[in-house]
């Protein structure tokens, strides 16, 4: 029960929570951020969030432009630093390239850098929450042949069980990506090296640019490939590296352009969406989405209005609505000034803000300096220029897009440009190449950003509002509030959020903001909520308080004291509650209508069934150690049955014990195939097929009925087919006396057969000529005359074997209708008979 109790505190301490800081989270929503140091440089590349607070990651510079460490800086959800340490490698390696930061799931953050040295040489290190250095690892090949700094370091980690690093190496045939799959204990999983090639074998030389762990647990990577027009890339791997799909793309760009991807993500409709880059004499930003197996959907282009700005896209993010937000950096051709541009659109092209940001280092807007915190607003970490030196610079936008010193832009969104997708098959090779390498944390204190943390605060509903704010910040040369005034200590008469903005020195738009929320408190309201998950088991249903308000006191009507107790008796139950400003509510809840179903549901497979004839009935809402079946089996989640009859599951829980049955038909499994030809005497002779299993039938002469219709001898079979495709296979042999016997011939005068249409040029002679067919009387007085269409008299015979051959006085007759007339006797009775005949030539 103990357990229980503690899961139901943690849902109301959560609810609680919630409703208490619904007021304080609105102070975050916007800030801005710049964290000055004395002399040194710091080149922040990317950001990560835990919760709420933010991690920067930053290249620490000597002053020779080199790379002697990295930084990580974690700062509160306002901005302030919490923690500053830097880290270097070896005997004061210098690195060549930094690269990203992740926060895995055991509490530990992870991040990687590429040392400027040939081999092994791509670090990874973990740290904890509070940046002390827990193992350092190395990573790379064995070679003399350099992993190449210009392309992105991706870090990645991969179903809270591993740390996925990908890089390029050059090989001696062009370049390979490499990928590194590390545990969470620092120890070796795997490596691999991965090699392009397209359909028809050739070889490729890709990069890598990006990768995501996608809803179904898979990692996705992107990358560009080297070809005429440079193609995109996307694979879909496992956690152990094994190819689902990979496809390459291909945009209608036009002659001299080529494209590269950027960044990726997965939208919350499975959907995936690439940013990329067009270049040609100017650079492009598109975006491209695709469905969870890669397959093209849409493809936009994002031009700005102003031909003198040239646009370099960064980084993509999908929100929690669909929505998407896009980091690029705006280059002025003219003067070379670099702005971060921050573009947020739906997927109908509805552009919900465009913001245009400080100017910043060049070539220093990263595309994984850009995070979403809330899944609903976006903030950025990049690098300015004081003068004096290159710092951090972080942003947090609100969900309209604003900011203290964004502009307006006008961006353009045109569906322009279409994508040809490819198959791209992967050649993957395992490698090991691990090392260790030893990494010191040095706390960093340099960074002395003012900040400006304006309180927040509530006033019972029966108090009067009266709260003084002390907004001074040092370096201020201005303050001025929501309402323009300037006061830099205020005091507050009534509830409301109140916003700030501080200038500090003389620096443009160097500027602080932040707000204050005063809460008015509304006389609390009380409800009980209810947690009957184990009640079958237990019989106990756990109730818990709820308020709005911060619960100081509880009375329940049992007696207890608790937010949270567990109840037995399905009964009224009451319970009185005091706040944090000492006022009153009730509550109640009956529970003496309270019942819960637990019967087994029973599901059936017929998956087996052509395999061995078997069904699988299986029940998963009720726990193995309740779960009984009426065949005897006990504890087991499933059953396998072969005979048809009435199935019965049993959930034997002590509190709501319930059972389930389902019948199994006896058409319901499939039975041994078997076929007879039955053959009935008529006119025609009727053969019919019986036998067990049959759904199909085939005859040899094509037709698919259950029955033939025989009317010559011969031997006749048929092929059955049952449910699973399995065929059996009959004949039977009709003779020529069993034909005369069930259909025998005509007798006398009625066996005369006249045909109505004859061909003279025909290969078959019986055609050839017109006359009666007559194989069963002997014909006596016989007489035959053929007119033609007018009623001319053109052939007469007075033999039965003479027959018209379409000629008059030798010459061919016209193809056309004639008529006939004949007379001629058995013997006894004279008969005349007439009719046409068509000639066909």
């Amino acid at each position: 029960m103990s357990v229980l109790i503690m899961r139901f505190l943690k849902t109301v301490t959560f609810l609680t929570f919630i409703l208490l800081t619904i007021g304080s989270t609105l102070a975050q929503d916007r800030f801005e951020r710049f964290y000055q140091t004395n002399d040194e440089d710091f080149v922040t590349v990317h950001m990560a969030i835990r919760g709420s607070s933010y991690l920067i990651y930053s290249a620490e510079l000597n002053e020779d432009g080199q790379v002697i460490g990295t930084n990580i800086t974690s700062l509160d959800q306002k901005g302030s630093v919490n923690w500053s340490n830097s880290f270097l490698y070896g005997d004061s390696l210098i690195i060549r390239n930094i690269g990203e930061i992740v926060i895995l799931e055991d509490g530990g953050i992870a991040f990687s850098a590429l040392l400027d040295t040939i081999g092994t040489n791509k670090v990874i290190t973990k740290i904890d929450n509070n940046g002390t250095v827990l193992w350092s690892v190395l990573g790379g090949q064995h070679t003399d042949l350099p992993t190449i700094a210009s392309d992105r370091l991706n870090l990645l980690e991969v179903n809270g069980q591993k740390i996925l690093s990908t890089h390029v190496v050059e090989e001696d045939d062009g370049t390979d990506l490499y990928l590194i799959s590390t545990l969470y204990d620092g120890q070796f999983d795997w490596a691999k090296k991965m090699a392009a090639a397209d359909t028809t074998g050739n070889a490729l030389r890709e990069s890598i640019r990006d990768m995501t762990v996608l809803q179904d647990s898979t990692v996705l990577l992107a990358g560009n490939l080297s070809s005429v027009s440079r193609q995109l890339f996307l694979t879909n791997i496992t956690d152990s590296c094994d190819v689902h799909w990979s496809r390459s793309y291909t945009g209608d760009f036009g002659a001299g352009l080529s494209q590269s991807v950027m960044s990726i993500d997965q939208l919350v409709d499975g959907s995936i969406v690439l940013l990329g880059a067009q270049a040609g004499s100017t650079t492009n930003t598109f975006v491209l989405r695709v469905d969870s197996s890669g397959h093209y959907m849409r493809s936009w282009m994002l031009r700005s209005n102003d031909p003198a700005y040239e646009l370099i896209p960064n980084k993509i993010i999908g929100l929690q609505d669909t929505t998407v937000s896009v980091a690029m950096k705006r280059l002025d051709l003219s003067s070379n000034i670099v702005q971060p541009l921050i573009i947020h659109f739906d997927l109908d092209t509805t552009v919900v803000f465009q913001t245009l940001l400080k100017e910043v280092v060049d070539g220093q807007v990263d595309r994984s300096g850009f995070v979403t915190p809330d899944s609903m607003t976006v903030a950025m970490a990049v690098s300015v220029d004081t003068n004096d030196s290159v710092i951090p610079y972080v942003i947090k936008l609100d969900e309209q897009g604003q900011t203290l010193c964004n502009e307006s832009v006008d961006l353009v969104m045109v569906d322009s440009v279409f994508f040809y997708t490819d198959t791209l098959v992967w050649m993957t090779t395992s490698v090991e190449a691990f090392d260790s390498v030893r990494t010191i944390s040095e706390n960093y204190g340099g960074f002395s950003p003012p900040t400006l943390n304006l309180p927040d605060t509530f006033f019972c509903p029966q108090d009067p509002v009266i709260f003084t704010v002390d907004a001074r910040v040092p370096g201020a040369i201005a303050y001025i509030w929501d309402d323009l005034r300037t006061d830099s200590i205020r005091t507050f008469f009534e509830e409301g959020m109140y916003s700030l903005t501080v200038t500090v020195g003389t620096d443009v738009c160097f500027e602080l903001c932040d707000t204050t929320t005063i809460t008015v408190r509304e006389f609390p309201e009380a409800a009980i909520v209810q947690d009957a998950v184990n009640f079958c088991s237990t019989g106990e249903i756990l109730l818990g308080v709820v308020s709005q308000n911060q619960i100081r006191e509880v009375l329940w009507s049992t007696g207890e004291t608790t937010q949270q107790i567990a109840v037995t008796e399905l009964m009224g139950y009451s319970v009185r509650i005091i706040d944090d400003c000492g006022n009153e509510a009730e509550a109640s809840i009956n529970l003496s209508d309270f019942s819960r179903s637990n019967a087994p549901i029973i599901d059936r497979s017929d998956a087996d069934i052509c395999v061995d004839n078997t069904i699988r009935l299986s029940v998963g809402n009720i726990p193995l150690e309740d779960l009984s079946w009426s065949t005897g089996e006990t504890d087991v989640a499933s059953i396998v049955i072969s005979e048809p009859g009435t199935y019965t599951a049993s959930n034997n829980e002590q509190f709501c014990p319930g059972e389930t049955s389902i019948v199994i038909p006896d058409d319901a499994f499939v039975p041994d195939i078997s076929v007879n030809i039955d053959e009935t005497c008529s006119n025609p002779i009727v053969l019919l097929i019986s036998g067990e299993g049959i759904v199909a039938q085939e005859w040899n002469d094509g037709s698919t009925r259950p029955f033939l219709n025989v009317t010559e001898p011969g031997t006749y079979t048929v092929t059955v087919f049952d449910a699973c495709g399995d065929s059996e296979t009959a004949s039977i042999d009709i003779s020529e006396d069993r034909v005369l016997e069930c259909i025998p011939p005509p007798q006398g005068v009625e066996c005369l057969q006249w045909p109505n249409a004859f061909i003279p040029s025909s290969n078959e002679e019986n055609n050839q000529t017109f006359g009666p067919k007559n194989d069963c009387v002997i014909l006596q007085d016989y007489e035959l005359r053929i007119y033609n269409r007018w009623g001319k008299n053109i052939f007469t015979s007075n033999n039965v074997d003479a027959r018209w051959n379409g000629r008059v006085n030798g010459d061919n007759a016209p193809p056309d209708v004639y008529f006939w007339w004949a007379k001629y006797s058995d013997g006894s009775t004279t008969f005349q008979d007439e009719g046409d005949v068509t000639l066909i030539r």
